[in-house]
């Protein structure tokens, strides 16, 4: 049982932590060519089965976790106003279309500040309501799955053109890129019926922060048996689309999507209640603590160190590596971020971007 609020900070904190490190480790999927590699079948033997272990408890796990987390923070920062409120959104909003155009189409803050928009809305909804409609808006991410799809239509050319993207030689071509992939992407995750997801993941996390300690103490007694569920069910979609193609829809297809629905939150508690379980004696589990406090900055940096690394205007080592060394490279790289953090927070109180944040809604 939490009994400590600077505890549960730490661990809440050391989960975004860790959900950084999964975003890091799957980003570099497309940053570094290996996406590319596996849709064109060039990823065989100890590269595949890394591939597979990251599929079950990475990919796809980490920005719902985070969409929840988002929605934690959001019931605390909306007890501040609307100005306040609309302020930050704004400026979220802001950096996130500058991340995409600029760095990445990959962005995910922009996703953010769009569900905080529609969070102001519920801020007042009662608890029993909120959770309802956040389990039926996630349930309905499997049956609008079809007819969205048959609107959207299939994908063509996107292994290629990311490739032809990521290798090009100036990065005016990379700008133009990321702007002509806007529209692609956007498509894609609703396709994926990420939008919905998100959205119930938030809103399931502004419940969770008005019940934060009956739910701290649910996740420390019960984190195991879902921690092993996710995973479980984690096993079983993995291994299903490795006989279910993407496109174009089919039943098969949306059987694995609702298989899927269940993992991120039964992980998010499984996570979460190991933390507590184990932190209390092992507090290097915390580590990543000062990497969740300035999570934004952190964000950033990942992509920055990225481009800088695989771009074609840079490194371009674009295509270059195994996933074992692009792996190898994630770790590195988070680690150095950790002791970056730790030392930022030990000579400031926020992260640049967070400073900057907080004096855009005027603190």
């Amino acid at each position: 049982m939490v009994e400590q609020s600077s505890l549960r900070a730490d661990v809440i904190d050391s989960l975004r932590g860790w959900c950084l490190f999964a975003v890091c480790m799957i980003n570099l999927w497309s940053f570094s060519g290996f996406r590319q590699r596996l849709e064109g079948g060039l990823v065989n033997g100890m590269e595949f089965w890394l591939y597979l272990a990251q599929s079950v408890w990475l990919d796809g796990k980490a920005y719902p976790i985070f969409a929840m987390l988002f929605g934690m923070g959001c019931g605390w920062l909306m007890k501040q106003g609307s100005l306040f409120w609309w302020r930050r959104m704004a400026f979220l909003m802001g950096l996130g279309v500058l991340h995409l155009v600029f760095i990445w189409y990959g962005d995910i803050l922009l996703v953010y500040a769009c569900l905080g928009l529609l969070l102001w809305p519920m801020r007042n909804w009662r608890g029993s309501r909120l959770l309802l409609i956040g389990v039926i808006l996630l349930s309905s991410t499997v049956w609008i799955l079809v007819p969205l799809s048959i609107l959207i239509g299939e994908q063509h050319g996107a292994v290629q053109a990311t490739q032809l993207g990521f290798s090009s030689p100036q990065y005016l071509q990379i700008f133009q890129f990321n702007w002509e992939k806007l529209a692609f992407k956007w498509r894609y995750y609703v396709y994926l019926s990420r939008p919905g997801e998100l959205l119930a993941m938030a809103m399931l996390g502004l419940w969770v922060q008005r019940q934060l300690n009956p739910v701290l103490v649910f996740c420390e007694k019960h984190w195991l048996r879902c921690w092993l569920l996710g995973s479980l069910l984690s096993v079983l979609v993995v291994y299903g689309q490795q006989s279910v193609a993407e496109f174009p829809p089919s039943l098969n297809l949306a059987l694995l999507r609702s298989l899927h629905l269940p993992i991120p939150l039964l992980l998010a508690v499984g996570s979460l209640g190991a933390l507590i379980h184990f932190t209390q004696t092992r507090k290097t589990l915390l580590v990543t603590r000062h990497i969740g406090r300035m999570g934004l900055s952190v964000y950033i940096l990942q992509s920055l160190m990225a481009v800088g690394f695989f771009y074609g205007p840079y490194l371009n080592f674009h295509g270059q590596l195994t996933l074992v060394e692009v792996s190898l490279f994630a770790v590195c790289t988070f680690g150095l971020q950790v002791g970056l953090a730790w030392l930022w927070l030990r000579l400031f109180k926020h992260g640049p971007l967070e400073w900057l944040w907080r004096r855009s809604s005027g603190h």
